[in-house]
């Protein structure tokens, strides 16, 4: 996944105001949640039914839900439609990077970390202590006009410097 096409999603899930077709980021930082699922993964309709109620559940500035459906299930004959072997490849990047010594689905990443907690309240803990954390970037995203050729759009992205008294 190209980090052009996570920015772009990641700004688009954040508030809009519609009257100027302006998107920005808060104060605080949002939560990526990914859920390594695929249709061939009999476990993985509770997780993709929890993702979907995430996605309506939280405030879109505070968690960008993404659903990577892999494709190293597709052997088995069910094809998943959604399935991109870039997906699976960055699920396995992210094991190793972890030590981890398998992947597997449903799995969920908050944060870039395997978090297994996802359908109990510890979700919600963890979700409050990343929110609480201030942004470190300003992310910003307007829409000047649409056409049959597509978007006219600007984005931008400043660095927040971290504050004088805090420890790197």
């Amino acid at each position: 996944m190209r980090i052009e096409g996570f920015l772009i999603g990641a700004l688009l899930a954040l508030p809009v105001q519609a009257a100027q077709c302006l998107s920005q980021s808060g104060p605080g930082t949002a939560a990526l949640v990914e859920l390594y699922t695929s249709e061939g993964c009999s476990s993985c309709p509770p997780a993709d039914r929890w993702l979907s109620a995430v996605g309506r559940r939280y405030a879109p500035a505070s968690v960008v839900p993404l659903a990577l459906h892999v494709d190293y299930w597709d052997y088995i004959g069910w094809k998943d439609p959604y399935a991109k072997r870039e997906f699976s490849l960055r699920q396995r990047k992210l094991s190793q990077l972890q030590r981890m010594a398998l992947v597997y689905t449903p799995q969920v990443v908050l944060q870039g970390r395997d978090f297994r907690g996802w359908g109990s309240k510890a979700f919600d803990e963890a979700l409050a202590r990343i929110n609480a954390q201030p942004a470190k970037a300003r992310l910003k995203l307007e829409l000047f006009g649409a056409d049959a050729k597509g978007l006219e759009v600007e984005a931008s992205a400043e660095l927040v410097p971290p504050a004088e008294d805090a420890v790197l």
